[in-house]
Formats: structure tokens, sequence, C-alpha cells
């Protein structure tokens, strides 16, 4: 691998594209592409459907150039719109879906197939049957049919190993995202009232923005990592999603503490510096309350302040509520779920004060009083595949920090951000998963 400070990209045969001319040229245009494609609020019926170009790209070079394709296809699950902000500007679903059928076949595609696995997932594939078929009063199809895609995805995982490194091509995936991070930016102060106190983006795949300052931060580039945070908070606060906010506060302060520790490097101490000063400066000059209640994200730094450890009810009465209801079940269940697609009736009430004006569930829902989508991930796998299996899979992943490979670990803590934070959606699924088998077979050959 190379040095921690190294700036050779993930994978030897990836086109080191900062060499030529035309490789700046092209990572311009990819920039200027991801900067048009963040643009829901200027061109809502051409954002849309923009993630056709690194589709199609994807397709081109499916097995000439397996980094570019890895590359072109997070960039189109990031590009494409499941769940739009304005009225249109929503990609179609055959389009979606056909840049999900696209991943996941890279993820399977010169693969080998691990025998002395194939026995313990059938076993498991046969105790996840027998308890979906024991809940089978409670299954809803829609979640079934979720669950599935998480099986088949672990099933590729850890089941399958690819003859080389599953690699990406760094360059073209930070230029793009920088892109979409700059116009994101725009939306943020340009177009507050189309989204104020709503949600900038509804996309299970923005979790993707934290990578390139995640990236400088660990590189040691102390003023580019200042200004890429700079560029990726107002984001991150946009976007309203709490967890995904602090996720990326702790990132930082986790990578600078390490690295400080580990390596004795003054310059990420002044960059902390920096960037808290930062924040004092410009919170003096506001009614800093008043603007931390008006922001979603920035209210849980508000609540935590006031309330301590206390403040876990106060952030999200909902998410509260779901695992209050959730740690009701029996230890059995608790422990190895209640297979694909159950729900959870709300026998105690927990979630009575919910109204269907907050969008925190379906009306089917609200009104059977039986719950299948919820909002944090250890309730929402753990109900159906076990607080066991979530626990064990996060060791797991927790194991596979890489040693001295930035741009690897980069890779790592953003995956880990997407398991928590973008496992509700399809795209963020097959995100999260293309980025841990990135992580897990840079280093592996058959």
């Amino acid at each position: 691998m190379p040095a921690l400070n190294s700036v050779e990209p993930i994978g030897s045969a990836a086109p080191n594209t900062l060499k030529t001319n035309a490789g700046y040229i092209q990572l311009l245009i990819w920039g200027l592409l991801g900067f048009v494609a963040a643009q829901r609020f200027t061109l809502p019926q051409v954002t849309g459907y923009l993630c056709l170009v690194p589709l199609i790209g994807a397709i081109l070079c499916f097995t000439s150039n397996t980094p570019r394709r890895n590359s072109l296809l997070l960039l189109a699950l990031l590009w494409s719109v499941d769940n739009a902000v304005l009225e249109y500007g929503a990609t179609h679903f055959s389009i979606r879906y056909a840049i999900y059928i696209a991943a996941v076949l890279a993820l399977a595609q010169g693969t080998a197939i691990l025998r002395q696995r194939l026995l313990f997932i059938t076993l498991l594939a046969a105790f996840y049957s027998a308890v979906t078929i024991f809940h089978a009063d409670m299954i809803r199809i829609l979640q079934f049919w979720r669950d599935m895609q998480i099986t088949v995805l672990l099933i590729i995982l850890f089941g399958l190993r690819p003859k080389k490194a599953f690699n990406v091509d760094i360059p073209l995936t930070v230029a793009a995202t920088t892109g979409y991070l700059i116009s994101e930016n725009i939306n943020f102060f340009a177009f507050q009232s189309a989204w104020y106190k709503e949600y900038m983006s509804y996309s299970t795949t923005k979790f993707l923005i934290v990578f390139p300052s995640l990236l400088a931060l660990l590189s040691g580039r102390v003023i580019v990592a200042n200004l890429l945070i700079l560029l990726t908070i107002p984001v991150l606060v946009g976007y309203a999603g709490r967890v995904l906010f602090l996720l990326y506060i702790m990132a930082i302060f986790g990578i600078a503490a390490f690295m400080i520790l580990k390596r004795g490097y003054l310059r990420y101490l002044l960059l902390v510096g920096g960037a808290a000063a930062i924040i004092v400066i410009t919170a003096s000059q506001l009614d800093i309350y008043s603007t931390l209640e008006s922001y979603k994200s920035l209210s849980s730094i508000l609540l935590i302040l006031e309330h301590g450890i206390n403040s876990v009810q106060f952030l999200d009465p909902v998410r509260y509520a779901e695992s209050a209801m959730y740690f009701q079940l029996p230890v059995l269940e608790l422990l190895f779920g209640r297979g694909w697609g159950a729900g959870l009736a709300d026998t105690g009430g927990f979630l009575g004060f919910v109204a269907p004006n907050q969008f925190a569930f379906s009306i089917q829902e609200l009104n059977s009083n039986i719950y299948y989508g919820f909002h944090d991930v250890w309730v929402d796998i753990g109900l159906r595949f076990g607080l066991l299996f979530f626990a064990l899979f996060m060791l797991w992943l927790l194991l596979q920090v890489p040693s001295r490979d930035y741009s690897l670990l980069a890779i790592w803590v953003v995956s880990l951000i997407g398991v928590i934070a973008a496992f509700y959606g399809t795209g963020g699924l097959i995100a999260t998963f293309l980025l841990i088998r990135i992580v897990t077979t840079k280093s592996t050959q058959i």
C-alpha cells in the first residue's frame, strides 16, 4: 500500500488522470457535471436524468476499466433522485433500477464462490425463512422486498470474493463529488425558501459528499481540508439529517485526534483549532439560539448543550419512542430478529403522539399501529435480522480498518457513516456496499 502521505489513486489499474492536460480537462468536466447534477432548484427537469451520463460511462467501461466503472456507478447513485424535493425532478424508476442492477452486477462481476461459506449461508437463510414464517401475520411485501435486497447484498459481500482488487478512481470521484458539493452550497444559501425547515435533499446517497473533506483531512492537506469542511457543514445542515451531521462532526474530530496522537502532526491541531475559531467567531455575530433552532441538524447541538445525556429523548422523540418500543421485545427476538418483512405492533402506545403531517410513518402504519420503516439502523435491521447479527456485522466492519492507505481509510470512514445513516434506501444501501467492497478487497488476490 502507498504511504499515508501518498497521493497515488487506489489501484494500479486506475489511470493517473492528473498527469496530463487531457486528464485535467476530464476532471474539470466531471466536476462541472457534478455541479449541474445538484442544481435541483434551477434545473429540476435536467438533474433527475443527468445520472444517465455516469451510468452509460460505467457500462461502456464495465470490464475494461473497473476502477473508473466503480467511480461512475457511485456518481450515478449520488446523482439519481429517488424522492424529489420539488414536485417534479425525480429520476424515472426504470433508470434508477438500471443503476442498481449495474452496481450489483459490478459487485458480482469477476468473483469466485467461497464454497466453504455456502453451507453456513444456506443454514442462515433457512433459519431466517423459518423465523419469517413464524411471524407471517405481520409481514409487509414492500418491506420483505427491501430485506431481500439486503440479503442479496450480504450474500455477494460474504459469499463471493473478487479475483482482483475492487478499486475506485480517486481523482474522478473527488472532482465530481466536489463539484456536487459546491453546487449544494449554492442551494443552501440561494434557495432556502424552497426547503427551509425541511430537507434540502431526500436522497439516501447524500452521505457521499463527506468524502472529499475527509480524504483531504487524512492526507494532511490542512488548508484544503478546512475549505472542504466549511463547504460540507452548511450542506449537511441543509440536509437536516441529525445522525449524518453528528457522525460527520465525530469523524472530523476523531480523525484529527487520531492523527495527532499517532503522528504528532501539529497541523491537525491547528486544523481543529482553526475550524473551532471560525465557528465561535461566526456564532458571536448571530443570535445563536434562534439560528440553531431554525435548522434541524443544528438544533441537535442546542439540545445536547441544554440537556446533556438526557438530550437523547429530546433530540428526536420518534427515534426515542421507536427504540423504547423495540427493546420491549423478548430477548430471543431482540437477538435473532423476526425475519424478512416483519413489522412491530405498538401495543404500549409509544408512538401514539406521531401525527400524519409529521411524515415519520405512512398513513397505513399509523392506522394499523403496526410499524415497518424505522429511523435507527439497530432497530430497523435488528427487528428483521437481530441485534446479534447487526453487532457481529459492525464488529467485522470495524476490524476492516486500513492501516496505512489514507484513501482507503477515508472510504472506510464513509462506509461506516453509510451503514448508520443510509441504510433505509436502496441507493444508500448499494453505495455503502460498494464502499465496503472497495475497503475489504484492496489487497485481495486469488
